[in-house]
């Protein structure tokens, strides 16, 4: 067992002698015997004994209180003072270097061990608690919170580096200060009331506290305040700060993100890895009716259509692990109604990367979808309509050719005989498909058109008789048109057939039906004016007066399934051999060559109502003339040149003017005739043009006659036209205009018209 080393130092050596054997005697190992504070200062450095016993006078120029002084200092070594002195100032001096016990000459052995033990023990002890303060000032100056204590009045006995750092100051600038002066006002109120609600020890007290740094950088802390009383039985606060300005940052922005999610209209719903539900905002509790209550901690599935592709969610789950899914689906809502959704979906991981929560965003598709069905319809009723209208204007030359050469046949042929009749069959026939062409080229709305100012009531109210005429005397008409209304603009024989086509389509319907009821149709004329509330979304688009004709019937009324096609060409509820199917789509196509609209409201056995809003016009209240017809054809002998590329047609062509008297020079296209033109021997007196032509057309020639400044007249003939061809924009380089395919009596009155001025 190892030895406890005692170093004396003794300035009398009998005194020493005597203890130093008396330590043998027990045991102890004498390391020394000195006699001067220099040498005990020096043995002590090399030797470094357990204890030291030395007298408080010593020979030489240091006292043993000098000596204990630097050994308590540089060594830690336990010190027990020899003295034959009860002097109160020598026991007052030794105090103060806090020596671990005394020992009166003359020593008693039992006095000599038990002071002994008791200083080791208690240096001992001391070396402890000096470790345990060693770490705890360790653990508390590299603490994340700021640490200070203040005494009872609030001044900072200590302050940690942390705190020095938190409130922008050095450590040395906070001690003996009183705190709350590094805080501003409000914070300072707060934490006095802090400091007010813990008088008594062991209560603590947190609040929040925001201070402004040097430079005006702010800080959020927590503040954590305690009592202690420390071994003077003085009260000590304990306050702890913890800088909490990036979570409140965090907060903030988690705060923000909320109100985000709340806001927005797309439906966002969370669930776990078992698919429940954690989460969901409120445009998902208004779009499927479920309240928090009612949904959370329910299965996803119960929002999913069973309508869905098999195992979608189980494929949904596993592409969203594997970085996301996007795409459409069916869901339903608490009352079962389905819908069309466009969900987004993401993985939620925690800070070890593992997946913890799936996230779904999801928007209600149904009126894209409703809009895309009506882009679709819209593009195939477009290419049927550039089908239609290509075929109408290869049809309409050969009906030019047919129609043509039997009215010329006709003229020769006495009314007597048999052909004659035949010939009016064919001539019959040819104007029925010329009838038929023209639906066609309207439902295209490629017809070339010749808007007038009318009053549409006039054109009602004319063609009633003929109205009553096609649907029978076992239906009931009624008319109601209102008196003010304003005038529109639009082609006569356009709103003739519209009207015509409608109550054709409301006879059918009431013919179809078994009746109990009374069989009307009604045709009505209002005045409206249409704004941003209106519920049709493409007429809110355009406001402005409206005037409204309505056409309603008590018939059989149109089911869901049938009012999504109604306007399509061909189709048709008719049995077979009673429509073509091309009335409706007629209309329509009426109404987008006029940029107007049409609304169809009916139901499966209550009846059908086409309500048309055509865009009128202000104070202009034109009636319509009738023109005045002359049965006689009109005849002349000046010079036309014919300009067309269809050789049968310009042939008929040529046949035609030539029997009305006329002079006739032919070219194949514009550019031939614009040669022509431009030769001085040859005069010309009209230009009778076809419009679509190889090489130049006859826009293109009209323009180059224009430029040239020939003062001629030119007629334009065609059965087709597009946007760049209607008959506002022929107007603008001064011609006229006749549709194909025409008749004798129709050619030779437009010819006279023109070159006599009658306008």
């Amino acid at each position: 067992m190892k030895k406890t080393k005692i170093l004396i130092v003794e300035d009398e050596l009998i005194v020493a002698e005597d203890l130093a054997s008396n330590l043998e005697f027990m045991e102890y190992e004498i390391t020394d015997i000195l006699t001067t504070g220099e040498e005990a200062i020096e043995s002590v450095k090399n030797n470094l004994p357990d204890c030291v016993m030395m007298d408080i006078t010593l020979q030489g120029e240091m006292t043993g209180v000098d000596v204990a002084a630097i050994l308590k200092k540089d060594f830690s070594v336990p010190v027990v003072f020899l003295t034959a002195h009860t002097n109160r100032d020598y026991l007052d001096r030794a105090k103060l270097t806090e020596p671990y016990g005394y020992l009166l000459k003359p020593f008693q052995d039992k006095d000599i061990l038990m002071t002994i033990e008791t200083a080791i023990y208690k240096h001992g002890i001391e070396l402890k608690l000096q470790e345990n303060e060693k770490k705890f000032r360790s653990i508390v100056e590299n603490s994340h919170a700021g640490i200070c204590i203040l005494d009872e009045k609030g001044i900072v006995t200590y302050v940690n580096h942390k705190m020095a750092v938190l409130l922008g100051v050095k450590e040395e600038e906070i001690l003996g200060k009183e705190f709350v002066i590094f805080l501003n006002k409000d914070d300072s109120v707060v934490f006095s009331k802090i400091l007010g609600k813990i008088d008594f020890m062991d209560q603590e007290s947190d609040r929040e506290i925001e201070i402004t740094l040097p430079g005006g950088i702010i800080r959020n802390l927590e503040v954590r305040a305690s009592v202690i009383r420390d071994e003077n039985d003085e009260i000590k606060i304990i306050s702890q700060f913890l800088d909490i300005t990036d979570r409140k940052k965090n907060q903030k922005k988690i705060q923000m993100l909320a109100h985000a999610v709340e806001s927005i209209n797309e439906s966002v719903i969370v669930t776990n890895m078992e698919n429940k539900v954690l989460f969901v905002n409120e445009a998902f509790v208004r779009k499927y009716g479920y309240s928090h209550d009612e949904i959370l901690n329910k299965p996803v599935d119960i929002i999913r259509s069973k309508n869905n592709p098999l195992n979608i969610n189980k494929d949904l789950f596993l592409e969203t692990l594997d970085g996301g899914w996007q795409g459409e689906l069916l869901n339903v809502d608490k009352w079962g109604r389905e819908f069309p959704v466009f969900l987004t979906t993401s993985i939620i991981r925690d800070e070890k990367d593992y997946p913890v929560a799936l996230v779904g965003v999801s928007r209600d598709i149904s009126s894209d979808k409703e809009m895309q069905l009506h882009l679709r319809q819209q593009q195939k009723m477009e290419s049927i309509g550039n089908l239609a209208g290509g075929v109408a204007h290869d049809f309409n030359n050969l009906l030019a050719v047919i129609n043509g050469y039997t009215e010329l046949i006709i003229g020769k042929i006495d009314v007597d005989s048999t052909i004659y009749s035949f010939l009016k069959e064919i001539e019959h026939a040819g104007n029925k498909a010329a009838d038929l062409t023209r639906q066609l080229l309207t439902f295209s709305r490629k017809q070339v058109i010749k808007p007038k100012i009318i009053q549409i009531n006039i054109i009602i109210s004319n063609l009633a008789k003929m109205l009553k005429r096609i649907i029978g005397e076992n239906i009931e008409m009624s008319m109601d048109l209102h008196e003010e209304v304003l005038p529109i603009k639009a082609d006569p024989g356009q709103i003739e057939q519209l009207l015509m086509n409608l109550v054709i389509n409301a006879r059918d319907a009431i013919n179809e039906k078994e009746y109990s009821d009374k069989k009307l149709i009604s045709i009505t004329s209002d005045q409206v004016v249409i704004d941003e509330s209106f519920p049709d979304h493409d007429m809110n688009e355009h406001p402005g007066k409206y005037i409204l004709i309505k056409v309603s019937d008590t018939g059989v009324g149109i089911e869901e399934s049938a009012r999504k096609k109604i306007f399509d060409p061909f189709y048709t509820t008719k049995a077979k051999g009673k429509g073509t199917g091309l009335g409706l789509s007629t209309v329509y196509g009426i109404i987008k060559q006029n940029k107007a609209y049409i609304i169809v409201d009916s139901t499966p056995g209550g009846g059908a109502e086409f309500n048309i809003y055509w865009p009128c016009l202000d104070d202009l209240l034109t009636e319509v003339s009738p023109e005045i017809t002359k049965d006689s054809l009109r005849q002349g002998s000046e010079t036309i040149l014919l300009v067309e590329d269809n050789e049968k047609v310009r042939a008929l062509s040529e046949t035609i003017v030539k029997s009305l008297g006329y002079n006739v020079i032919s070219a194949v296209n514009g550019k031939e005739a614009f040669e022509i033109i431009s030769m001085p021997s040859i005069k010309i007196d009209l230009i009778i043009s076809d419009v679509i032509m190889p090489v130049m057309d006859g826009i293109e020639l009209a323009k180059k006659i224009q430029e040239n400044n020939f003062d001629l007249p030119i007629l334009f003939s065609s059965g087709y036209s597009d946007e760049y061809i209607s008959i506002e924009n022929l107007k603008d380089i001064g011609v006229d205009f006749i549709n194909k395919p025409y008749s004798v009596k129709e050619i030779s009155k437009k010819i006279r018209k023109i070159l006599d001025n009658e306008n």
